[in-house]
């Protein structure tokens, strides 16, 4: 792993974070729109969470990525770690299809 790719994966990850708690928003916001009553409890609720745990994803594998590296492990797997939270975000959207 090269210091650039950490700190460029890293800054594209907050970035990234930023993007999917507006998608989350505004996607979670249209699904509701207009039937909130007709909408379950436990599916609100996992909206609800979204706009927290989907950022907060992009946090955690960026953390995952830095921590690996600033101990020595020069494996480049640690990279994959950058996919978890674009792969969540693709279970989200398929879930607000199905709302």
């Amino acid at each position: 792993m090269s210091f650039w790719g950490v700190v460029i994966g890293s800054a594209g990850q907050a970035i990234l974070a930023f993007f999917l708690f507006m998608l989350v928003a505004f996607a979670g916001g249209g699904a509701v729109n207009g039937r909130s009553k007709s909408i379950g409890e436990f599916s609100l609720s996992i909206l609800n969470l979204s706009i927290y745990l989907l950022p907060l994803s992009c946090v955690i594998s960026a953390g995952i990525v830095i921590y690996s590296y600033s101990f020595g492990y020069t494996s480049s797997y640690f990279y994959y770690c950058y996919v978890i939270p674009l792969v969540l975000a693709l279970f989200y959207g398929f879930f607000v299809s199905r709302v």
